[in-house]
């Protein structure tokens, strides 16, 4: 639906995907039941007092049925989320500082990981050198053992 925008912990996201991905599986989870668009952007509507012009509609993904629904900012969706049931609530509170917590950046992470990969690397060609330098050391033992026995006989 719409991609949520998180830049510097400031969080938005339309009503509908605020519904769809954390109201109803919280309802589901907590034993409740879903909660229609309609009747949530009621909620919503009542709850913040957004006027008509702030309304927009976006195609069902199933039907292409116009839906009605809003854009929330963080304290908006705080605010609506508190209207649900006290097990709602908490899973909804806990979700959403998730999502205002400051994340690592991809880039950052990544050169993490490939630091980590080239010391990973690094320590297996040791090991590989170690234990070819044992082998080259064990031939050069028995080849050594194998001309004294020949000398020693001849």
């Amino acid at each position: 639906m719409f991609s949520i925008v998180s830049q510097q912990q400031e969080v938005t996201m339309s009503s509908l995907d605020f519904l769809n991905d954390y109201i109803n599986p919280s309802r589901v989870k907590a034993g409740q039941s879903s909660t229609s668009n309609t009747h949530f952007l009621a909620r919503v509507l009542d709850e913040l007092e957004i006027g008509d012009d702030k309304i927009f509609t976006t195609p069902h993904p199933q039907n292409n049925k116009p839906q009605h629904c809003v854009n929330l900012d963080y304290d908006q969706l705080m605010l609506v989320g508190m209207r649900e049931s006290k097990a709602v609530r908490k899973s909804v509170l806990a979700k959403l500082k998730e999502l205002s917590s400051p994340k690592e950046d991809p880039m950052v992470l990544l050169a993490k990981q490939v630091l980590k990969l080239d010391e990973e690397n690094k320590r297996l060609a040791s090991t590989k050198a170690h234990i070819n330098n044992k082998r080259t050391a064990t031939l050069m033992n028995k080849a050594s053992q194998a001309a004294r026995s020949r000398s020693f006989i001849a």
